[in-house]
């Protein structure tokens, strides 16, 4: 069977997360994931985790689909990591399906696009803001 890849910063982990890991798992042997330490670092434009990677590594840990994890800080260290492992199959959100221009996108790794379940980090957020204001 195939060993698999996804990454996140899975940042305010939610059932969303924990569905898609699922789904990959379904997929393969061996799931290793990439845990982003800090998106902003190379892509300003994105959310700065809330959690510290210490508390979101313990997370994904305690996850039964999760058989390795791999913490990385840049683009160019997921691309490493996606060229030295031995990866036969990684996992991606459906929002990639028509994108062509993604870290490792030219690397000879199945793509498997994970379905979206109505969660995301960023909507907990915003819905955390507005409990906030109540």
């Amino acid at each position: 069977m195939k060993n698999g890849f996804t990454c996140s910063a899975f940042d305010l982990c939610h059932a969303g997360h924990i569905l898609m890991l699922e789904e990959c798992k379904k997929h393969c042997r061996k799931l290793t994931v990439g845990l982003h330490t800090d998106p902003t670092i190379d892509r300003p434009d994105k959310n700065k985790p809330i959690e510290t990677v210490y508390q979101r590594y313990l997370r994904l840990k305690s996850n039964v689909f999760i058989d390795e994890i791999i913490p990385y800080e840049t683009e160019e260290d997921l691309y490493v990591i996606l060229k030295s492992g031995d990866y036969h199959i990684r996992f991606l959100g459906e929002d990639y399906i028509t994108k062509t221009d993604f870290t490792g996108s030219e690397l000879d790794i199945e793509i498997h696009y994970c379905k979206r379940f109505g969660y995301s980090s960023s909507g907990l957020r915003q819905k955390i803001q507005e409990a906030k204001k109540k």
